[in-house]
């Protein structure tokens, strides 16, 4: 018998006025004594949307790895810095672990996404049209919420975006225009990859990125409206 962390589902009353697509908050209560052999039935699944209206950050990914898809929480692998950045940075007082992820919204107005909802696809195997779809829906769960800002996690997100495949940038704000009215004041940023297999730049690299848009943060929340830094802009998007 092996302890399995039992979930009850609430829809939040500061979210359902928002219709918040269908995305569903966990939250986790006493573990539970269960056979193994019920583990083994959709051991892998989508991550939920950890999501409320007007988050300073969103941080999304492409989509959940093996890892994140069996353990059920977003960037689980141990060589994934992401809660550590998340910290080093000062969006958390503390490093919270990947089994806290749904706790962000709430506590930190920090959100979690993924740009693709599928566990049948690996990083490597996914198209340029799925990441343009996950885009269009991207934009459209984003409405509802209005965020500060998106943080794509990985550059091949952003590469995509602004279909700029051969960028030597590795993070930055992203000079873009959302194709959506209700995202007018949402601001685009994106950093390397957390992940451990992403071994371009180092782990205080990384952290670095986090601590450049946790600054950005911190002055759109004090009223700074100035935003476009020619230190942070990356690119000037084609007009929409």
């Amino acid at each position: 018998m092996i302890p399995k962390i039992q979930e009850r589902t609430l829809r939040s009353s500061r979210i359902n006025p928002y219709g918040l697509l269908s995305s569903e908050i966990k939250i986790k209560t006493e573990p539970a004594e269960v056979n193994e052999a019920s583990l083994t039935e959709n051991v892998k699944k989508p991550l939920p949307d950890y999501l409320e209206p007007d988050l300073d950050v969103v941080f999304v990914g492409l989509i959940s790895g093996n890892n994140a898809s069996v353990k059920h929480h977003y960037y689980s692998h141990p060589s994934n810095i992401f809660y550590l950045a998340l910290h080093q940075s000062g969006f958390t007082p503390v490093q919270i672990s990947p089994e806290e992820d749904y706790t962000l919204p709430e506590r930190f107005k920090v959100g979690l996404c993924n740009l693709i909802r599928s566990t049948e696809n690996h990083s490597s195997c996914i198209s340029r049209e799925m990441m343009d779809k996950g885009f269009i829906e991207l934009w459209e769960k984003m409405a509802k919420i209005k965020p500060k800002f998106i943080c794509l996690n990985g550059k091949i997100m952003y590469n995509q975006l602004v279909k700029s495949y051969n960028s030597k940038d590795d993070y930055g704000l992203i000079d873009y225009k959302i194709p959506n009215n209700q995202l007018l004041n949402t601001k685009l940023f994106y950093v390397t990859s957390t992940a451990g297999t992403a071994t371009n730049l180092k782990k205080e690299e990384k952290i670095n990125q986090f601590k450049e848009l946790k600054k950005l943060v911190g002055q759109e929340k004090i009223g700074i409206d100035k935003m476009v830094d020619k230190e942070f802009v990356k690119i000037k998007a084609e007009k929409c």
